[in-house]
């Protein structure tokens, strides 16, 4: 059964462009002449610019002037290919999605390939320089050939029930729904990031057909080969492993509910006592890290409200130390674990409710201080959603202390080694931010980034921001 869109020509054409100043008006000169070719089509061209430092930006502000098929996406400092995508993506309006580089590797009439093998079907069509019908105009030098021969037969190796030929092409097109269902899980924002998306729409039953086109190596690279080589190795085999995790992947609000519904109400508390020492010191060198960044930048501070609180551990130290203190969780079990405690006699009881942190049952101004430990994750694309709930709370001059995971190799080896060997209770599905993203999507819902970096040896994010407008008391 054909696929039914909107429209049969609606197309956002996503170029992420890093330092692109030599080669982007090329680029728009040749995929805007293309457009103006082709009849009845209805597209716009999204221009990526990650934090280049050469006239991109620029360069591309005077196209959007000039022609209103242009939207462009800025970032004052670099968010990798993944980030560019994500937010050009949010900002697309159109049913297909075609993702191109900025060297032109691959010419723009061979767009209309994608997209009829989009049309016909396929939930995603990808740009292939090795079927029988595929042509190298100019080839790689030697060297890169072979790295990337190498790397495409490691591939194979590591998945050999993908079938793809050619996953490192940048020419793609994908149905916008399945790129948004997509893009949130990826870990990867390097050279990677083609491979991981496609691994993760293969375990996901997506369609995966393969287009040939006519491919051309372009001089001026700014890519280190043998450097990107290692790396990208590496991202290979952590996302083999992650493949392999034995962790749920959760589809909606109401399995998420559930899930942590299901959970015994102690697995954290568990956790911060077990004889496994590094999880142990995981746990409570984190809560540790969260107290005293409490008492540093915290003057003022009475009231806090635990989001995600699980079993309470967190919550239950916040007592000890003298705050009001206000734990919400969306599993049934961890409230019922954290009200029929019984350890507050030298302390201030906690308040424990039920509440989702993109809808919190509290007046505004409420709080002096808001903790988000190890939450954002889960929500996605709906990050922003709680980050607005928080800045309503937060009283003017209040504290958002923040930990999420980190998006990099370590977090990712670790955690699918963990998942693999280790978990008994296994958490949801959960996407990664880098130090740009966070920073970035705290600016963007209303925070002031006090200080944003890595920590847990570079395995987490720590964030404290307080809501822009009024200063700090």
């Amino acid at each position: 059964m054909l696929l039914q869109l909107k429209q049969k020509g609606t197309w956002s054409i996503i170029i992420p462009a890093h330092n692109e100043g030599r080669r982007l008006s090329d680029c728009l000169e040749k995929v805007l002449s293309f457009l103006d070719g082709e009849e009845g089509v209805k597209a716009e061209v999204i221009i990526a610019e990650d934090g280049s430092t050469d006239g991109t930006l620029e360069i591309a502000r005077r196209y959007a002037e000039r022609d209103g098929r242009v939207k462009i996406v800025h970032f004052p400092e670099k968010m990798g290919k993944g980030g560019g995508i994500k937010h050009g993506l949010l900002r697309s309006e159109n049913d297909i999605v075609i993702l191109m580089d900025a060297d032109l590797a691959v010419e723009p009439p061979y767009i209309k390939r994608l997209t009829e093998a989009i049309l016909r079907g396929a939930d995603i069509a990808l740009g292939s320089r090795r079927l029988p019908n595929s042509r190298i105009k100019n080839g790689q030098p030697i060297h890169r050939a072979l790295l990337s021969g190498v790397y495409q037969a490691l591939f194979e190796v590591l998945f050999p029930k993908i079938g793809v030929r050619d996953v490192q092409c940048g020419f793609k097109a994908f149905r916008r729904e399945v790129l948004l269902d997509l893009v949130y899980d990826v870990d990867t924002d390097g050279f990677a990031f083609d491979t991981e998306l496609v691994v993760k729409a293969w375990m996901r039953g997506y369609r995966i057909v393969e287009v040939p086109v006519e491919w051309s190596h372009v001089d001026g690279s700014k890519v280190r080969a043998w450097r990107e080589a290692l790396e990208m190795g590496m991202d290979l085999v952590r996302i083999w492993l992650e493949s392999k995790r034995r962790g749920r992947t959760l589809e909606d609000e109401g399995e998420l509910k559930r899930f942590y519904d299901s959970l015994p109400g102690d697995v954290y508390y568990r956790a911060s006592r077990s004889l496994f020492l590094p999880r142990r010191f995981w746990h409570r060198h984190k809560n540790g890290q969260i107290l005293e960044a409490l008492r540093r930048y915290g003057r003022g501070v009475r009231r806090v409200l635990d989001v995600g609180c699980g079993s309470g551990v967190l919550t239950e130290r916040l007592g000890e130390e003298g705050y009001e203190v206000y734990g919400v969780d969306i599993g049934e079990g961890f409230l019922r674990w954290c009200q029929g405690r019984r350890r507050h006699i030298n302390s201030i009881k906690p308040s424990y409710l039920m509440g989702d942190a993109r809808s919190l049952p509290f007046a505004e101004a409420s709080f002096d201080a808001i903790i988000c430990s190890e939450v954002l994750e889960h929500f996605k694309r709906e990050a922003g959603e709680a980050l607005e709930q928080f800045r309503r709370l937060l009283r003017p001059g209040g504290l958002l202390v923040i930990t999420t995971p980190r998006r990099g190799k370590l977090w990712g080896l670790v955690e699918a080694v963990w998942t693999n060997l280790r978990r008994r209770e296994l958490e949801a599905n959960h996407s990664t931010f880098t130090r740009a993203e966070l920073a970035c999507l705290l600016e963007e819902h209303g925070f002031e980034v006090l200080t944003c970096g890595p920590f847990m040896f570079n395995c987490l994010l720590f964030a404290l921001a307080t809501p822009r407008g009024e200063g700090r008391r």
